[in-house]
C-alpha cells in the first residue's frame, strides 16, 4: 500500500509506551489515603531499612542518610555500595552518601535506573558488571528500596546461581511491589530473560545471564528486523525510484503504527551521496497508518524515494522510531543499510 510522507519528528527523552501510569498512581494515592492498602504500605515502608538478600554478603535498602549508612557499615561490615539512582552530584542525598563512602573507604558504584521503565541494554549490562565487581559485603539501594533495588537484588541472586523463582521473590509484594498498583516494568527484565531461556531451550547459569544482558537483551518491543523486500533491478539517475520495506516485529510484545505523526511506530528511509561531488542527502518518513503488529508478524510499506540527482554511489538506510520516545537502534534494535550504485540516465552519453 502507498504510504504518505511526513516531516521528521525528532524523539525526545527515552520513555516506554504510555500505559496509564498516572492513572494508576492516582488510584494508588487514593487507596493509601483511605487505608485500603495499609498492609501493603507497611511492607513498602519496611523496605526503607536494610534487608538481607544474601546474609553476610549482600543487602538492599532505600536511600540511606549519612548517619544511617555509617551505622550500617559498622553493623554489617559493608565494603561497597551500589546506587541505582545514578551519579547525582550536587544533590544533598548523593553528597551525604559520597561523604560517608569516601570517609569509610568503601567502593562506590552507580548506575541510573528508572523505577518504572525497563533499562537500556547498556545500563542493564553495567548493573551486572557492578554487582560482579562490588566487594562483599555490599549494599544495593535505590530511593524507596522497592523496584530498582528489587531488580538489582534479583540479578545478584541469579549471578550467584540461584533459581529464577528465588530471584523473582525479590520483586513481589513482600518487598513493596504490586504491579497492578505501581505499574513498574522492571520485573519484565527477569520475565524476558526467562522467556529467552525457554525459547532457546537453555537452563539458567550466571554466565548465560551475563551474555544475555550484554548481547541479547532488548527492552520492550524494540527487537526488530528491517528488510528491503522489493527494489529496482537497476538504479538510474533521474528516474523515480520505489522500494518496498518490510518491518518485522522480532520482540515478545506488539508495536503499533499510528496515523498521527508524533505518536506510534514509524520508519525513515535515508539517502546520502557517497561520491566526491556536492553533499546531498534526503529522507522520507512512513508508516502513518493505524496498525498493530503482533510478535513475529510484519508490516509492509511501498515508499517512493524520488529521483537520484546524479550517478554514483549512495548509502541507503532504513531506521525505525517510536515517535517522541526512541529510535529502535538506540535501544538495541536494527537499522537496514546498503550501498547503491546509481547509473547514468538511459541514453546519457556518460553511460556509454
Amino acid at each position: 500500500m502507498a504510504d504518505p510522507v511526513g516531516a521528521p519528528v525528532e524523539p525526545g527523552p527515552v520513555t516506554p509506551p504510555a500505559r496509564g501510569r498516572l492513572r494508576r498512581r492516582v488510584i494508588l494515592v487514593l487507596l493509601l489515603l483511605v487505608g485500603a492498602c495499609g498492609v501493603q504500605v507497611g511492607r513498602a515502608l519496611l523496605t526503607l531499612g536494610i534487608q538481607p538478600v544474601i546474609p553476610g554478603a549482600l543487602y538492599r535498602s532505600g536511600q540511606p542518610d549519612g548517619p544511617g549508612l555509617d551505622a550500617w557499615v559498622d553493623e554489617f561490615g559493608l565494603r561497597s555500595v551500589i546506587s541505582t539512582r545514578g551519579d547525582e552530584a550536587a544533590e544533598s542525598w548523593f553528597d551525604d552518601e559520597l561523604a560517608v563512602v569516601q570517609r569509610r573507604g568503601l567502593e562506590f558504584f552507580t548506575v541510573k535506573l528508572d523505577g518504572d521503565e525497563m533499562p537500556s541494554r547498556e545500563r542493564l549490562a553495567r548493573l551486572v558488571r557492578h554487582i560482579d565487581d562490588a566487594p562483599r559485603p555490599a549494599l544495593i539501594h535505590c530511593n524507596w528500596g522497592v523496584e530498582r533495588s528489587g531488580l538489582a537484588a534479583a540479578i545478584a541472586l541469579l549471578l550467584e546461581g540461584e533459581s529464577i523463582a528465588t530471584a523473582n521473590a525479590q520483586l513481589t509484594y513482600r518487598h513493596g511491589i504490586e504491579r497492578w498498583l505501581t505499574g513498574s516494568d522492571l520485573p519484565d527484565v527477569i520475565v524476558d530473560y526467562e522467556g529467552w531461556l525457554a525459547a532457546t531451550d537453555r537452563a539458567h547459569t550466571p554466565d548465560l545471564l551475563r551474555h544475555w544482558a550484554a548481547e541479547v537483551y532488548i527492552p520492550y518491543f524494540y527487537a526488530n528486523e528491517v528488510v528491503l523486500e522489493r527494489e529496482p533491478e537497476v538504479y538510474r539517475c533521474g528516474e523515480e525510484i520505489e522500494v518496498t520495506v518490510r518491518l518485522v516485529n522480532a520482540s515478545r510484545r506488539p508495536w503499533r503504527h499510528r496515523a498521527e505523526r508524533d505518536r506510534g511506530v514509524h520508519f525513515e528511509v535515508r539517502l546520502k551521496a557517497l561520491d566526491d561531488g556536492p553533499a546531498w542527502s534526503a529522507s522520507v518518513r512512513g508508516g502513518y497508518v493505524d496498525l498493530t503488529v503482533a510478535p513475529g508478524e510484519a508490516s509492509v510499506f511501498d515508499v517512493s524515494l524520488g529521483a537520484f540527482p546524479r550517478p554514483g554511489p549512495y548509502l541507503l538506510e532504513v531506521a525505525m522510531v517510536n515517535e517522541m520516545v526512541a529510535w529502535f537502534a538506540a535501544e538495541g534494535g536494527r537499522d537496514f543499510r546498503t550501498t547503491l550504485e546509481v547509473l547514468p540516465a538511459a541514453g546519457d552519453p556518460a553511460e556509454r
